[in-house]
């Protein structure tokens, strides 16, 4: 969860279909969710990070002017496509570098020249 929010929607699921096979492992299955949570937890105040002014700032305010200021599905869906589009270029070109860093120098079959 500290790293990952769709974490909670696997938890969810996992307490789902505990709920109907094992009874006896929902136990297991929210004291390993808590453990790593709380040590996580622990570690951010311990260090101040917690509820600090700039996280507060940072996190709460930022990221709640950042989803009020589009509301409509057109401008949604028009963010979707930018990172979409961004993420998709991002890819491509890692992986051109990646294919002509190899030995071969970027073909399929070398013939050891």
């Amino acid at each position: 969860m500290l790293l990952n929010v769709k974490a909670i929607f696997v938890l969810a699921e996992a307490f789902r279909l505990g709920a109907h096979f094992l009874w006896t492992a929902l136990g297991w299955l929210g004291l390993g969710f808590l453990i790593p949570n709380a040590a996580g937890l622990g570690w951010l105040e311990a260090q101040g990070a917690l509820l600090s002014p700039v996280t507060i700032e940072q996190v709460w305010r930022w990221g709640l002017l950042y989803t009020a200021s589009a509301t409509s599905l057109t401008a949604n869906l028009t963010r979707l496509a930018n990172w979409t589009a961004f993420s998709r270029g991002a890819r491509h070109r890692g992986g051109v570098v990646l294919v002509e860093r190899l030995p071969s120098g970027g073909r399929a079959f070398s013939d050891g020249r």
